[in-house]
């Protein structure tokens, strides 16, 4: 018996110090903070990018940004894996999508990111759409809103920001959390509406 219960007690020793070597506490990235308050499902789902596409924390931030921004990823990535047969190459889906996206990577780096045959990044009409999208919201602005256009008039050099539809923070036209869908603002205006600065792009 005393045999029995000194095997048992050993087990649980050996079992304890393996889990506890293995754990790493997460690591604080300079962008971790402003992604998580932007987006709930930010912690859950680059967890399961660096343990899928084995990269570092940053590179997992930058990677999370690339999927929200051009591939639509609006929920938790739920599954994350090497794609058998192809180097560098991941899959992943998340809560909600039936379809299954893949990533490849270049030293950890995004290099492409395709659904069945089509790519989503990069997308090198990006910066065309971005300025007509600028254009056009503008226009629309000065045209609609009469507060816009007197704004406009007094401070013709004032900056024009962008907010996202969800969002509580304002941000450069080159951000990477600027994507279809967009607003753009006077930055007066969206500092009356209670909107704060984007840590990322910092306007």
């Amino acid at each position: 018996m005393k045999k029995i219960f000194v095997f048992l007690l050993s087990m649980i020793i050996c079992l304890t110090s393996f889990s506890c070597a293995d754990y790493k506490e997460p690591i604080e990235t300079a962008k971790a903070i402003e992604l998580r308050e932007q987006y709930d499902f930010y912690d859950k789902s680059v967890k399961e990018i660096k343990k899928g596409m084995k990269v570092t924390d940053e590179q997992a931030d930058e990677i999370f940004i690339i999927l929200v921004s051009y591939c639509g990823l609006d929920n938790t990535i739920r599954s994350c894996y090497a794609k058998s047969g192809k180097e560098n190459t991941y899959s992943y889906y998340w809560t909600g999508s039936a379809k299954t996206y893949e990533v490849v990577l270049d030293d950890g780096i995004v290099s492409e990111v395709r659904y069945s045959s089509t790519v989503l990044y990069p997308v090198a009409e990006d910066i065309p759409e971005i300025i007509e999208t600028e254009t056009s919201a503008l226009i629309e602005a000065t045209i609609t809103t009469e507060k816009s256009t007197e704004a406009l008039t007094q401070a013709p050099t004032e900056k024009t920001v962008y907010i996202t539809k969800t969002g509580t923070k304002y941000h450069k036209s080159s951000c990477s959390h600027v994507k279809d869908g967009c607003t753009a603002i006077l930055l007066s205006e969206a500092q009356r509406n209670g909107y704060e600065p984007c840590g990322v792009c910092k306007p």
